[in-house]
C-alpha cells in the first residue's frame, strides 16, 4: 500500500508541478490514458505547432491509443517539421507496436495471429507478453499458434503459462501442441506428466512420438540405471523412449540393453531398436550377435520391422540385407515399396550396388525418386540421379511430402490434411518438398536446375512464401541463390516478382527491394503481404519510409506486417 502511495504522488508531483508540457504528456502514458495524453498534446501542439519534445510525445500517445491513420498522419508532418530525425528509432519503434499490440486486442482471431506472428518475427521481449496472453485465448486455434511459436523461446514466464496449458487444456490439437512445446522450452516440472502419457495404453500414436522427442529434450544426462528402466517397463511407449535416447544421446555402451528390445512384443519398439543399433553401430553386447537376431527378423510379420533388420544387416555389410531390400521393392503396397526404397538409399556406401541396379530397373516414379536420392548422397551417377529428379518434378503435379518412419526419410504423395492453425497446410509442405529438390539439384549444378526453377517461380498457384524459401535458399547454397539472382532480370513480370521475393526473404539481396517497392502498388493483398515480409528480411533502414506508409493500410493484416518488418529493419 505504501509502495501504491509513493507512486501515486510521484505521478500527481509530474502532472501538477512546473513541468514540460511533454513530460505532462507522458505521465498521462504512465497512468495509462493515452486519451488524454492525446486530447493535451494537441491542445499543445494548436498553440505551438514547433514543439519538438510535444510532436514525439504524440506521435507516442496516438501508438499507444491505435489510432493509427491519426499516428501516420502525425509522423508525416513531423518528418516534414523536423527532416533531420526521419529516423528517430524510439518513436519508429512506438509506432510499430502501437500496430502490433492494436492488432493483439482485435475480435478476429486471424488479427489476433497474425498480431502474435508479427511479434515473434521481431525476437523482441515485447512480443513475450504478447505471446503469453495468446496462451489464454478463448479461440483454440489463437492457443495453438501461441503454443509453436512459445516453442521458440526460452522465457521463464511463457514457460509456466505453456505448463499450465499443457496440464489443462481439453482441446486435443492444442495439448499435442503443448506436449511438443515442453523439450525445446525444457521444462523440467512436466517429466513425469511425459511419461505417464508414455505410460497410458490409449495413448494416441501422435501423443507418444511428441512426448517421447520432448523428454529426450528434457535430459541433459542420462544414466544407465534410468535407460534400464524404461526398457524392461511393461510399456511398450516407455521402452521405445529407452531406445530412443540411447540413439539420441549416442550411448553406445547401453548396447546391452537395447538388444533384448529386438524380441520385444510391438513391433514399434523392435524397429526403434534395430535402428539405434545400427545408428550406434553396435553389432554384439554381452556374447549376443545382433546380426544373428536381425537375420530372423527379416521375416517379421511387420513390414516396419523386416525393412529396418534388412537396413541394418546391409550397413553390417551382409549380402542378405540388401537383397531382402530389393526384394522388398516389389511389394504390392506402394508405401511399403517406397519405405525400401527409403532405406536402401540410407544404407550409404554399403547397399551402393544394390541401390544402382534397383534404380536403373525401377519404373514407379515415387520408388525411383528416393533411390535417386541415395544416389546422390554418395555422388554416384549423379546426372541420371538428377534427370530422374527433375523429370518427375516437373511432370508430377501431384502434392508431395516427406513422411518420416523412425530413421527414414521417405518421399511421397501428400496425404496431410487441412490443419486450421497453417493456412494452406498441405499446399505449403507441398512447396517446401519441391524446393528442397530444386536446391538439390542446383547444388549438383545440374543443367536443368535454372529452367526447374523458372518454372516454379512461374506457376501462380505455388506463391513463395517466406518459410518455403528457408529451404531454397539456405545458407551456403550459392548456387540455388545465384541462379535465382539470374531470374530477377527475367522478361516475365511474374518471375521478375517471385525471383525478387525469394532473394529478399533468404538471400537478404538489396537489389530485390527496389523490384519488391515498384511491383507494391500493382500487386493483390496476399503478395503484398509477401513482399512486405521479404523486405522486412532484408533489414535495410532504406525501406524504412515505405514500411511507415505501409502502417496507413487498409488492411489490418498489412499494417501489421509492415510494422513487423519495420522492427526488423531497426533491429537489423
Amino acid at each position: 500500500m505504501r509502495k501504491l502511495l509513493l507512486t501515486f504522488l510521484t505521478l500527481s508531483s509530474i502532472l501538477n508541478a512546473s513541468q514540460t508540457e511533454a513530460n505532462r504528456i507522458h505521465a498521462h502514458l504512465i497512468l495509462c490514458d493515452p486519451e488524454t495524453a492525446c486530447s493535451e498534446a494537441q491542445a499543445v501542439l494548436n498553440r505551438n505547432p514547433q514543439d519538438q519534445a510535444v510532436w514525439q510525445a504524440y506521435i507516442q500517445a496516438l501508438a499507444k491509443a491505435g489510432d493509427e491513420k491519426s499516428m501516420v498522419a502525425a509522423w508525416n508532418r513531423y518528418v516534414q517539421l523536423f527532416p533531420d530525425d526521419h529516423e528517430n528509432r524510439e518513436l519508429l519503434e512506438a509506432m510499430a507496436w502501437g500496430v502490433i499490440e492494436e492488432g493483439a486486442k482485435s475480435s478476429s482471431p486471424i488479427q489476433r495471429i497474425i498480431s502474435m506472428l508479427a511479434a515473434h518475427m521481431t525476437r523482441d521481449i515485447k512480443g513475450i507478453a504478447i505471446l503469453k496472453n495468446n496462451l489464454k485465448d478463448r479461440n483454440a486455434l489463437v492457443r495453438s499458434v501461441g503454443l509453436q511459436l512459445s516453442s521458440q523461446h526460452r522465457d521463464a514466464e511463457l514457460a509456466d503459462e505453456v505448463l499450465g496449458l499443457f496440464r489443462t487444456e481439453k482441446n486435443w490439437e492444442v495439448r499435442l501442441e503443448a506436449i511438443k512445446a515442453i523439450g525445446p522450452m525444457h521444462i523440467k516440472e512436466a517429466e513425469e506428466e511425459l511419461l505417464q502419457i508414455l505410460s497410458h495404453q490409449k495413448t494416441r500414436a501422435e501423443e507418444k512420438l511428441a512426448a517421447i522427442q520432448s523428454l529426450a529434450n528434457l535430459f541433459d544426462q542420462v544414466e544407465r540405471r534410468q535407460i534400464e528402466q524404461l526398457t524392461q517397463s511393461n510399456r511398450g511407449g516407455l521402452r521405445m523412449l529407452g531406445s530412443y535416447i540411447v540413439r539420441h544421446f549416442g550411448m553406445s555402451d547401453e548396447g546391452d540393453l537395447i538388444i533384448p528390445l529386438l524380441n520385444d512384443t510391438s513391433p514399434e519398439v523392435r524397429a526403434e531398436a534395430l535402428q539405434t543399433l545400427g545408428v550406434l553401430r553396435i553389432s554384439e553386447a554381452n556374447g549376443k550377435d545382433v546380426t544373428h537376431i536381425a537375420t530372423h527378423l527379416l521375416q517379421d510379420p511387420d513390414h516396419k520391422v523386416a525393412i529396418s533388420a534388412a537396413w541394418y544387416l546391409t550397413i553390417q555389410g551382409r549380402d542378405s540385407g540388401s537383397e531382402a531390400l530389393h526384394r522388398w521393392l516389389s511389394h504390392r503396397k506402394k508405401e511399403t515399396r517406397r519405405l525400401a526404397a527409403s532405406a536402401l538409399a540410407a544404407t550409404g556406401k554399403y547397399g551402393i550396388e544394390t541401390l544402382r541396379k534397383a534404380f536403373f530397373e525401377e519404373q514407379e516414379p515415387y520408388v525411383k525418386l528416393n533411390l535417386a536420392l541415395g544416389l546422390i548422397s554418395q555422388r554416384v551417377d549423379t546426372q541420371a540421379a538428377c534427370q530422374a529428379l527433375y523429370t518427375v518434378l516437373v511432370n508430377d503435379t501431384s502434392r508431395w511430402n516427406w513422411e518420416e518412419q523412425g530413421i527414414f526419410r521417405v518421399l511421397a504423395e501428400s496425404r496431410l490434411r487441412h490443419r486450421t492453425a497453417i493456412p494452406n497446410y498441405p499446399e505449403a509442405v507441398n512447396q517446401m518438398t519441391r524446393l528442397e529438390i530444386l536446391n538439390l539439384l542446383a547444388m549438383m549444378n545440374y543443367p536443368g536446375a535454372q529452367s526447374a526453377i523458372k518454372q516454379f517461380l512461374q506457376e501462380h498457384k505455388w506463391g513463395i512464401t517466406g518459410t518455403a524459401s528457408a529451404v531454397l535458399l539456405t545458407e551456403g547454397d550459392d548456387e540455388a541463390i545465384d541462379l535465382v539472382k539470374k531470374l530477377i532480370e527475367d522478361p516475365n513480370s511474374e518471375i521478375q516478382i517471385q525471383a525478387a521475393l525469394v532473394l529478399a526473404l533468404w538471400g537478404k539481396d538489396e537489389k530485390a527491394i527496389e523490384v519488391l517497392q515498384k511491383s507494391y502498388n500493382t500487386s493483390d493483398r496476399q503478395m503484398k503481404e509477401k513482399i512486405l515480409e521479404g523486405i522486412g528480411r532484408v533489414g535495410a533502414m532504406s525501406s524504412v519510409p515505405f514500411l511507415v506508409d505501409g502502417l496507413d493500410e487498409s488492411y489490418p493484416t498489412l499494417r501489421m506486417i509492415s510494422a513487423s518488418s519495420l522492427l526488423l529493419c531497426l533491429y537489423h
